[in-house]
């Protein structure tokens, strides 16, 4: 909790800030935790419990104030359905590079939508996934915000690997008016990479 009210205090609040559990608690901590998370006013509450448990999701969403955010671990609309169905979060972040891709991600966004749910899609990926999530992002009316790596090291192997860099404005990332997804891939760069050990998958 000092942690979070130090980062708020530091920021202000007009920054967004989110706390993700990445799954390890049960539906009684979490709700313990988001509970003394609301002073913080965070843009949500990501995966305190396993998606899986979508009875779970429910109790842990009724009870706070906070809107609880999960789906990276989801693929396919029959993965999200009964977590949309039943509302049992506010906020899902499905990953173009597991759910199915961009056309599944969009039915499952609109799926969302009927439900008043938001998307804010999974992205620690590289530049090509990057760009289609962008293009999707650009494309569902319930889009909250994009992920994106942003460490200085993770920026440079993407503009090295693909081109043109995508620009940023004001903190939005501008849409690659290119052909396709707007970049071209760098094969000689990539080829440098393909040893490199990452938790990631290379798009």
């Amino acid at each position: 909790m000092e942690d979070v009210g130090a980062v708020r205090d530091a920021v202000g609040p007009a920054v967004d800030i989110m706390v993700d559990c990445h799954c390890k608690l049960s539906p009684a901590n979490g709700i313990r935790l988001g509970k003394a998370l609301e002073p913080f006013r965070l843009l949500f509450f990501e995966d305190p419990i396993p998606p899986e448990d979508v009875e779970g999701f429910v109790l842990v969403s009724r009870a706070l104030a906070t809107p609880v955010c999960t789906g990276e671990r989801l693929i396919t609309i029959y993965g999200f359905r009964d977590l949309i169905q039943k509302q049992a979060a506010a906020v899902i972040n499905p990953d173009i590079a597991n759910c199915g891709g961009i056309s599944e991600l969009r039915k499952i966004a609109a799926m969302a939508q009927s439900r008043y749910i938001t998307v804010t899609p999974h992205n620690p990926n590289g530049p090509l996934a990057t760009a289609a999530s962008i293009h999707l992002s650009a494309i569902i009316p319930n889009f909250l915000i994009l992920e994106r790596r942003g460490h200085d090291e993770d920026v440079q192997r993407a503009e090295e690997v693909a081109s043109p860099a995508l620009e940023m404005k004001d903190g939005k990332v501008l849409l690659p008016q290119a052909p396709g997804w707007g970049l071209e891939l760098n094969h000689e760069a990539l080829a440098r990479y393909k040893n490199v050990e990452s938790h990631y998958e290379p798009l």
